[in-house]
């Protein structure tokens, strides 16, 4: 769905509907949208020979604020 605000509560429901009219509506499936991930410290490069490697600090994450793992990064040359 779009539209949802980060850290918020919802619930959804839903019911269907044909020529004979609608059905009863669904269990409700409760959800919490998680918020944007934290900025991530600047990377610190190291140089060797022909090897570079990029280092960065993690952003913390606070499960009880609804924050949720980060899945991955993306690196930008």
């Amino acid at each position: 769905m779009k539209g949802l605000s980060p850290g918020q509560n919802y619930k959804f429901k839903i019911r269907a509907r044909n020529a004979c009219g609608f059905s009863k509506w669904s269990p409700i499936l409760k959800a919490h949208t998680a918020f944007c991930p934290a900025v991530p410290d600047a990377p610190v490069i190291a140089l060797k020979n022909k090897d570079v490697t990029i280092e960065w600090k993690e952003p913390k994450i606070d499960i009880k604020r609804g924050d949720v793992p980060i899945k991955g990064y993306t690196l930008e040359l």
